[in-house]
């Protein structure tokens, strides 16, 4: 299955803004260490800036830019993601200004997230809201739809219950020690299996296979590798009384490789692959993953696709 980049662009925006699939790691804020009165260095932390993702193939090219603003309370004002997309058959091009804006409390709690996307053909805002209970995220709110969240006595997320406002459904995730209880354990991980698919997750929720039946039989799987270092998104500030779920923590990973099989008469037959190499800063966070992917292998559709994610970050 051809991924497309506005897929890849919308995934990472979702977990940044829901963390329900995931990413990494609250940064320490700054402070003194004081020797003397005459001896006061100011400690310095680092925060994701800005990133740059760029994909190419023969047919196309796409350029997703995202800028990160803070106040002085390092706290995430505005998130600016401005997407352009060039046709090199008939040169044009397909741009897209997106920009989320964050309000908080007088007790730093988010309260408001703004959305508003403006495109050559047509444009558009919404607004979810976040209210809190004893420090704890407790409602989240769109014009669409609410989520409320559910502790136990310990202060663990029980489960989430989300709400269609139009039509009064409801869907209820329960949860284990941030776990959803419809994952199966297993030896190494969890499992979460159905009729038509399984896929396998290690300790830390990251998928690392999956599988596609017909009548039973897998028809092809896929693999999953990661690296090990920081992840950029580890290096903006948690969201204060949200659940581990919805933090940046959760599920957060670097992608190295994802291939498919094909299975052909019993055999495994490469059909697709993405195959991405690291670089990082001094302080192990990632500063650009580059690669390809591979479509359509051994077929006369194939398709080379050219991939750079850099990561600029500043101190502060």
């Amino acid at each position: 299955m051809l991924v497309s980049k506005r897929q890849v662009r919308y995934i990472g925006s979702y977990l940044l803004e829901n963390n329900s699939i995931g990413f990494a790691i609250l940064l320490c804020f700054c402070g003194l260490l004081s020797c003397n009165q005459k001896d006061i260095t100011t400690k310095t932390s680092i925060r994701l800036k800005s990133s740059i993702q760029v994909f190419e193939d023969k047919n196309e090219k796409s350029i997703f830019w995202t800028k990160y603003i803070f106040d002085s309370k390092n706290r995430l004002i505005s998130r600016v993601l401005n997407d352009t997309t060039y046709s090199k058959s008939d040169n044009t091009f397909f741009p897209i200004a997106t920009t989320y804006t964050y309000t908080y409390d007088e007790n730093d709690f988010l309260i408001n997230r703004k959305l508003d996307i403006i495109s050559t053909a047509s444009s558009s805002n919404s607004l979810t809201q976040f209210s809190y209970f004893e420090n704890k995220l407790l409602r989240e709110r769109t014009q669409n739809s609410e989520i409320v969240y559910n502790y136990d006595d310990e202060g663990k997320l029980k489960n989430t219950v989300l709400t269609s406002l139009s039509s009064g459904n409801k869907q209820i995730t329960e949860y284990s020690d941030d776990v959803p209880k419809n994952l199966q354990k297993t030896q190494d991980g969890y499992l979460i299996k159905n009729i038509n698919n399984a896929s396998y997750y290690d300790t830390n929720l990251l998928i690392k296979r999956f599988e596609s039946f017909i009548n039973g039989v897998v028809v092809y799987f896929e693999n999953y590798e990661y690296a090990q270092g920081k992840t950029p998104i580890s290096a903006l500030p948690e969201w204060k009384g949200f659940p581990k779920i919805k933090s940046l923590t959760y599920r957060s990973n670097i992608e190295k490789s994802k291939i498919k099989y094909n299975i052909v008469n019993g055999q495994n037959v490469l059909f697709e692959e993405r195959v991405l190499s690291q670089d990082f800063n001094e302080e192990g966070y990632l500063l650009k993953n580059k690669g390809y992917d591979l479509f359509n292998i051994g077929t006369s559709k194939e398709l080379k696709r050219t991939l750079e994610f850099t990561y600029q970050y500043e101190k502060y």
